[in-house]
Parts: C-alpha cells; structure tokens; sequence
C-alpha cells in the first residue's frame, strides 16, 4: 500500500468507543472515632496522564527494528502556485521525496492534492510578526485529472497575480506560475515514522523529532517485524520528555480493533518484560 493510500485510509472518521458512565462515590458512614488518613498513591512523573500506566508489562523493543507510523497535519502558507506545484511555507521540517496530501482553502477543489516534496530549505528571511523558523518547500503535483487542473487555474486567479520570476525549484518553467498576495492558509497532511523503544499491550514509548501535543490523538500504525499489514489504532500522547535529539514520547493505544490486539499480544509474547 502507497503512503498517499495510507494517509486516505487513516484519515478516515473512526467509530469511537463512548465512556463507561461515571459511578457515584461511595461515602461511609460517620463513625465515633476518627478513622486514620489513608496512604496517598505516589505521584506519577511529571507530564500529562497516562491512563494506562503500571497496567501492563512493559518490553523493550530497540533491537527488534520496530516501527510506528503517524499522519500528522500542519497548517501552511502559500507562497505560489502553478499548473505543476507550488511553493509552500512552513515550520515543520519536510524530506525530499516523501509523498504529501495538500488541501487548497478553495471549495471546488475539494480533494486533496498528491504532491510529492521536491526541495526544502530554510527561509532566509520572515516577515515582521512571523516565526523565525520558518522554511519553503516545492511540491510538485501529481494525477491532476483535467477537472482539478481547471480549478486549481481558478483558484490561481483568485488569490493571486501572474509571476515572471524564474525560481531553481526543480519544477519546469511553467507561463502559469502565480504569486500568491492574499496570504492563503492550507493543510498539509503528511506521514512521519518512528523508533519504537518500548512497548506494551496498552501503549508503547517512540522516539521522533516531531514535537506531538499532549492529549492528541493521531492516526496511527504498528509495523511488527513479521506482518503482512500493520496495526492500526489512534495513538494518545499520553507523555512527552525533550531530549537532546527531540522527543520521547508516550503513546496510549485507542481505537484498537479486537483482531489487531491480537496480533500484538502474540508478538508481545516473544519478548522480555522490563523490569
């Protein structure tokens, strides 16, 4: 299966299992003598709640070359556009070669864009009130049926003005190359994949540059070692510790189908808990 199939499938609405309903707290009788405080549960480590923390055993994964999968979206700014691609701003930090899907802010373009990264590049210079980590990306548009491509000309007269500058992007000259001047939003979909280190039957501990929000909750995938298709669950940050190459983070596994935590209670059986 293609990335850009992968990130269609994910991204489609999945049933969500509603909470159990909340019970009413149990309050004992008074009695004549004071009973004594109860032992308080230690304090968890500092970061937000892991629901399924200490529930179950935890095995370490880092020479089992496990992978996980997550499609993540960013909001991004155009710079330009053409019949071909066009030239994006962004903060995150994008992989030449790596598959993208890209929704213009235009309602008759209503699919979104396969685009494939072409360069990326720190910008050299942000405009005032802008972050100062911001980079451009050329994206190079592919399958444009003829259809999308008459309203992708649309939306280029629309939000901007014929451009003569010849750019080093990769792309080929193209007489429609428009620059955009109203400062459109659009959303960028896009995979990133991960070290797993540990893991367990409740949620597992990756390593990734991407710096996730806690509480999120993200389309994910399991790759095991010896499957033919990965485990796919919606991934909970339930934790996230900076480190001096970016992040551990802890991911509580939701959404999972019965037949895939199966499959991961089985690999699970052939590790070694960590203590």
């Amino acid at each position: 299966m293609g990335v850009i199939q992968w990130l269609k499938n994910v991204m489609r609405p999945q049933q969500t299992v509603p909470p159990l309903p909340r019970r009413t707290p149990y309050s004992p009788p008074e009695k004549p003598t004071q009973a004594a405080p109860e032992q308080e549960e230690p304090e968890p480590p500092a970061g937000p709640e892991y629901a399924v923390k200490r529930r179950y055993e935890r095995f370490a994964v880092g020479d089992r070359d496990l992978t996980a999968k997550a499609a993540l979206a960013d909001i991004i700014e155009l710079y330009n556009i053409s019949t071909a691609g066009c030239c994006i701003v962004t903060t995150k930090t994008l992989k030449p070669g790596d598959n993208v899907l890209l929704k213009l802010p235009h309602e008759k373009v209503s699919s979104p864009l396969k685009c494939t990264i072409i360069w990326e590049r720190a910008e050299e210079e942000a405009a005032e009130g802008q972050a100062t980590n911001l980079r451009k990306a050329g994206l190079k548009f592919s399958d444009l049926d003829t259809g999308t491509l008459v309203r992708i000309k649309d939306f280029m007269r629309l939000v901007g003005i014929p451009s003569d500058q010849k750019l080093e992007d990769g792309l080929r000259p193209s007489p429609m190359r428009y620059s955009i001047f109203t400062h459109e939003k659009a959303r960028m979909n896009y995979p990133t994949t991960f070290p797993v280190k540990k893991i367990s039957l409740g949620g597992m501990l990756v390593e990734t540059e991407s710096d996730l929000d806690a509480g999120e909750r993200y389309p994910m995938a399991l790759y095991l070692p010896e499957g033919d298709r990965p485990v796919r669950f919606r991934g909970r940050v339930a934790s996230k510790v900076p480190t001096g190459r970016g992040f551990d983070i802890g991911v509580e596994f939701c959404d999972m189908s019965d037949e895939d935590r199966d499959r991961l209670a089985s690999f699970i059986r052939t590790l070694t808990v960590v203590r």
